[in-house]
């Protein structure tokens, strides 16, 4: 009798506890801080279709920068309610892109993992690739000194060569730390990302709301420099006419160009150059530099490296990256092209070697940050023509006179 009214009482006990008190789970929502780079995959890099070796210029085929996939990210927390009020949270920590993460929404990965305090604001600052960029001052107090230095940046390095081509070499001097075609991936774009500030609050930390991860967009600090051949508007090729020209040999000469530059201004490369020059070289200029766009090896015998045809197209071959001309410096740009002139299949004299004079490029003087400058090299040889003036008149001679009986 006493275990059923036990049972009974227990039963009844349970049922006003489920009846009358509610239980509610809360949140802690510790959101990891996230990042994304906008380099990646995206317009914003300057190395698409060419660090991966490839000759169109097109797009990439691949989704990542091949100089590392790394990014620096420095970061700062401010909350006026708690002592202390500034707190640096990120000092050039590396963040490494991993395309193998499945879940979250970023693929960029640090660690250990810092948390969003609701009641604090941001203020996060990146650079890219990592290593090569220092802060030159981190005061927490006046964000104004915050500027990035950049140093031994190489002040030419070539993305690719049609002179690699189908896997041909090319010796490359020493101030260029890239090789060419399917090495060009050894060359490097220096980016600087926009100040990303959140405020405080979990609707407004992370200036992607969605997912709360801190989106960056980055500039680039070099320039990124093109070279085309076509022949002129007046030696257009059609079909397989004669004449038509071959390029062998293409050099382009670069001065005024420095290896190490600071930040100007605090905060980030200004996307439009024309506003301002945030950028300033902190270096002597370097000597010229002269550049092999292009070479025909007479000496492969397998085809490997032919000479280019030219057309009345552009044909790219070569594009580096280079560094930012010193505010005080213009640069100088010559060229200097050698080429073959085909007259006829069959004949007397059928081909002819020229070298042109060192020409200098008069309206490119400037290699401003996050700009791309083209060069157009136009071939179009002077023909030999001939004309008659004039006849010279006859000239008096002697006078013979005889007289036969």
């Amino acid at each position: 009798m006493k275990k059923s009214l036990f049972i009974i009482a227990a039963t009844a006990l349970v049922v006003g506890c489920a009846s009358n008190d509610t239980f509610k789970d809360i949140e802690s929502q510790n959101i990891a801080i996230g990042f994304n780079g906008a380099f990646v995959g995206n317009i914003t890099k300057g190395n698409a279709g060419e660090m991966n070796g490839s000759m169109t210029g097109g797009t990439s085929t691949g989704t990542l920068c091949t100089d590392g996939n790394t990014m620096e990210v420095w970061g700062w927390k401010f909350n006026n309610n708690t002592d202390p009020k500034y707190t640096q949270i990120f000092d050039n920590t590396v963040v490494t892109y991993d395309a193998s993460i499945s879940t979250g929404s970023t693929k960029w990965k640090y660690s250990p993992l810092r948390y969003w305090d609701r009641a604090a604001s941001y203020k996060f600052y990146a650079v890219a690739p990592d290593g090569v960029f220092t802060m030159t001052n981190e005061s927490l107090t006046d964000e104004t000194l915050r500027k990035f230095k950049a140093t031994n940046v190489p002040d030419v390095q070539i993305l690719q060569d049609n002179n690699g081509k189908n896997g041909g070499t090319q010796t490359i001097a020493a101030y260029s730390t890239a090789g060419t075609g399917q090495q060009a991936s050894l060359a490097k774009d220096y980016l600087v990302a926009g100040v990303v500030s959140c405020a405080a609050g979990s609707s407004t930390q992370g200036n992607n709301t969605t997912d709360h991860d801190v989106d960056f967009i980055f500039n680039h600090i070099l320039s990124k420099f093109v070279v085309n051949v076509l022949t002129s508007d007046n030696f257009n090729r059609t079909n397989n006419s004669y004449p038509y020209i071959e390029l062998t040999k293409l050099f382009v000469k670069v001065a005024g160009q420095a290896d190490t530059y600071n930040q100007k201004t605090a905060g980030s490369v200004d996307n439009n150059p024309t506003t301002g020059d945030v950028w300033s070289a902190a270096s002597a200029v370097s000597a010229e530099k002269t550049l092999t766009c292009f070479y025909a090896d007479a000496s492969k015998t397998d085809n490997t490296i032919s000479k280019l045809t030219l057309t009345n197209s552009n044909q790219q071959v070569a594009s580096y990256f280079v560094a930012p001309s010193p505010a005080t410096t213009n640069s100088t740009v010559k060229v200097q092209v050698e080429y073959i002139i085909h007259y006829a299949a069959t004949g007397d004299i059928t081909e002819e070697t020229c070298l042109s004079d060192v020409l200098t490029v008069s309206n490119l003087t400037r290699f401003d940050q996050n700009t791309v400058n083209y060069l157009n090299v136009k071939i179009e040889p002077q023909a030999i023509y001939f004309d008659v003036q004039s006849v010279a008149g006859w000239s008096t001679g002697t006078t013979g006179t005889i007289d036969i009986e």
